[in-house]
């Protein structure tokens, strides 16, 4: 790991900025919507032509964004934008902020890694969103895993119908949601020093699955 990514402290745990996160992601060719972090309004307007609208954003440096009211999504004007960032700013002082591409998709999914001190490395899949503590609805494998068990994983969750033709949605790309099961345990086991890889949601555009948030605990 780049000894120049930065880490924070949140309550007592290291946890990896996300965008710093992302940054290990994408060594690993998983899909990652469009975003650019900044710290000052002026630079707003710039960031939100790369993503286009809708757009969100994030305060970086806070573990649990919902929770912690540090983030604001289906943000669709540059008014818009320069409000909901002018009240993150007054909320989370001397913050950088991440401006992202706003993905849409109605099926979430949950993709990790846990370094478990018994069990040893492992990966996870399973439904996400708010959907991941509710019904947990995962499945598990030992880290790394081959292509073979990564498909094998998507068809082990209850709810493995939601990867097919649902409602008008197109059935998942099956082959690039196992490379990315595939990846989060090629990271997790490459990078002794982390301890888990939380990527919740894995929002499916269509029949493509973008990593939208990620959280690594050193």
């Amino acid at each position: 790991m780049d000894k120049k990514s930065k880490e924070y402290n949140f309550d007592q745990l290291k946890f990896m900025d996300e965008s710093e996160a992302k940054k290990l992601l994408t060594l690993f060719n998983i899909p990652l919507p469009k975003e650019t972090v900044i710290r000052y309004t002026d630079e707003a307007e710039k960031a939100a032509e790369f993503t286009g609208f809708p757009l969100v954003i994030k305060v970086l440096d806070v573990a649990h964004k919902t929770e912690e009211n540090a983030i604001i999504t289906h943000i669709n004007s540059i008014e818009h934008m320069k409000d909901s960032l002018s009240f993150l700013m007054k909320q989370h002082c001397n913050k950088e902020f991440l401006i992202q591409e706003m993905v849409e998709g109605k099926r979430e999914l949950v993709i990790g890694f846990e370094q478990d001190e018994i069990m040893g490395p492992y990966v996870m899949f399973g439904l996400g969103g708010i959907f991941t503590e509710i019904l947990k609805d995962v499945t598990f494998r030992p880290a790394p895993v081959s292509f073979e068990d990564a498909v094998l994983m998507l068809k082990d969750i209850r709810a493995k119908k939601i990867l097919g033709c649902v409602r008008g949605e197109p059935a998942a790309d099956i082959k690039a949601l196992a490379r990315i099961i595939m990846a989060v345990g090629k990271l997790g086991t490459s990078h002794k020093n982390i301890k888990s890889i939380d990527i919740n949601p894995v929002i499916l555009c269509k029949s493509n699955p973008v990593a939208v948030d990620v959280l690594i605990q050193l």
